[in-house]
């Protein structure tokens, strides 16, 4: 669990948008599923990405908490989850927000 820092009202549409089939994207990850809003992010979405140079699915959630944002990540259990927290710790930086391990 992350602790994203910054207004939630902010942070969410900072990390995530929908493209235009409804699917949310979040770096390079798509929603398997499409979704009527980011407000679906506070609930699991699962994810697909290509990290590493593999395919890897996982699932997001996206809280409300009162330094901003908790992100959640669900792993899938296969050999290809160790890159995936690392991934989502770097995308948050690069999308110019700081964040911190959650309690």
């Amino acid at each position: 669990m992350l602790i994203v820092a910054g207004n939630f009202i902010e942070v969410l549409p900072g990390l995530f948008r929908l493209d235009d089939q409804r699917h949310v994207r979040f770096g390079s990850a798509r929603s398997r599923s499409p979704v009527g809003d980011l407000d679906a992010l506070s609930n699991w979405c699962m994810f697909d990405d290509y990290l590493m140079e593999g395919g890897v699915r996982y699932a997001l959630r996206a809280r409300p908490h009162a330094e901003g944002l908790v992100l959640e990540i669900q792993l899938a259990g296969t050999n290809r989850d160790h890159f995936v927290a690392a991934f989502v710790r770097d995308y948050v930086k690069w999308a110019g927000f700081s964040c911190r391990d959650g309690d």
